[in-house]
């Protein structure tokens, strides 16, 4: 008894963590209806299946299931087709049901199997993560020169803010891009789809990871931006002393900064937005949180699987950040100094600013932001220049631009909230208005 409970407890081990499983039951004989990325079974067409929604126990999920398919199972290989469960999962699976078969584990002694929940190890890996993140700020905090925090309390406050108002039609746009059924449909047919098909809660898909990513994002992102400002002018004037150049304009500094912040920003940015990604377009990774979720990535593609978009990302957010930041900088000042009417005003130069900044980041960074949306949108090693191909290959320059109209109001709705309420913050802090300092 003793040796069939330790089996049970290593074959149940191996399956860790399982995903929830959620057959949808054949329409018609013969033409079975299998959801996405789900478990696929050599089975008869007119078999139906059974949807295991409970992971407290594993040994008795997975019995219960096996009991209902086992006379309908017509290789005995037991064949699993997956995009979503990693290898070791699915071997746990195959010695679990042939254990059963054999004798080795019955269903009594498989209710003494029971998932815990988070291993050691994960708690640990999520603790040591936030540990490292926040050590790194503070440290980074204290070389800032006097006064520099207030940029990075303003950029994480606006960037997070921004982009949660913004999380239903990123839901959409991301869709959009990585589902084929909803590919050529306009934003509302789209948006209305989803919800009979999915239900409202799919809206929120990623709330969680877009959040808590661009807190730490806008944070380091405008934070470094503002603070790098004096250094890169000295540089430039440097640059332009030895190139024997007159060096008027502030533009190359600007740009340089916003790329060393975007692409500073990027880094500490790509693992959450895979993360998001992924609840989007496979909402059952997330049933049980975007935190497990998170920890189911890591067991089936390891930490690897979270920077397998960086180049897709920094196509994506340079271009983004340079053109928000340079832009509205050079607007603000623009319509400050050839405007006098406007010069006191708090809300309409940043307004119309923010306003403008949105549209041209937009078209600037949408050809990444595809990118970023295919390359992890499901598990895979394929390369961000293979799906370029692909792209390219299938729909022209063109596909590169695929959901850019709801991401005009995505953008509209982040840059333009962000951009103003960064403005109102470094105002409260005495930093001074954009584009008047």
């Amino acid at each position: 008894m003793q040796r069939r409970r330790l089996t049970a407890s290593v074959i149940t081990a191996l399956a860790f963590p399982v995903n929830v499983f959620t057959f949808v039951p054949p329409t018609t004989p013969g033409k079975s209806k299998i959801s996405r990325n789900y478990y696929s079974n050599t089975v008869d067409d007119t078999l139906l299946y059974r949807g295991v929604r409970s992971q407290r126990n594993i040994g008795t999920s997975i019995l219960s299931m096996y009991r209902d398919v086992k006379s309908e199972i017509v290789d005995d290989s037991w064949r699993l087709k997956f995009s979503s469960v990693s290898k070791r999962e699915s071997k746990g699976l195959i010695q679990l049901r042939a254990s059963v078969n054999t004798g080795a584990v019955t269903e009594d002694e498989s209710n003494d199997v029971v998932d815990e929940g988070w291993s050691g190890k994960d708690q640990l890996l999520v603790v040591s993560f936030l540990l490292i993140l926040f050590a790194s700020f503070a440290i980074l905090l204290t070389l800032l020169p006097t006064g520099g925090w207030r940029y990075f309390l303003a950029g994480g406050v606006c960037a997070s803010t921004s982009h949660a108002i913004a999380t239903p039609i990123d839901v959409i746009k991301t869709r959009k891009q990585v589902d084929a059924e909803y590919k050529y449909e306009g934003l509302m047919k789209s948006a209305l789809r989803l919800v009979k098909n999915e239900g409202v809660v799919i809206l929120l898909a990623g709330f969680g990871p877009t959040v808590f990513g661009y807190l730490f994002e806008g944070a380091l992102k405008f934070g470094l931006y503002e603070v790098l400002k004096p250094v890169a002018s000295r540089f430039a004037s440097y640059c332009a002393f030895l190139l024997k150049m007159e060096l008027k304009s502030r533009i190359p500094a600007y740009l340089l900064c916003g790329v060393v912040s975007g692409y500073a920003a990027s880094l500490l940015l790509c693992p959450m937005e895979a993360l998001r990604i992924r609840l989007v377009s496979e909402p059952e990774v997330g049933k049980e949180g975007w935190v497990q979720g998170g920890m189911k990535m890591v067991h089936n593609e390891g930490i690897r699987g979270f920077f397998k978009g960086m180049t897709a990302m920094l196509s994506k957010q340079i271009p983004y950040t340079v053109t928000k930041q340079v832009s509205f900088d050079l607007i603000t000042a623009m319509i400050y100094t050839n405007i006098s009417s406007l010069s006191n005003s708090t809300f309409v130069v940043p307004f119309i600013s923010a306003l403008m900044s949105s549209i041209l980041s937009c078209i600037s960074s949408h050809p990444g932001d595809m990118l970023l949306s295919v390359v992890n949108a499901h598990e895979g090693k394929r390369r961000t220049r293979e799906f370029a191909k692909k792209i390219y290959k299938e729909d022209g320059i063109l596909g590169f631009f695929t959901g850019i109209a709801p991401r005009f109001l995505h953008v509209g709705i982040i840059v333009t909230s962000q951009l103003l309420i960064y403005d109102w913050i470094k105002r409260l802090f005495g930093c001074g208005a954009t584009g008047l300092v």
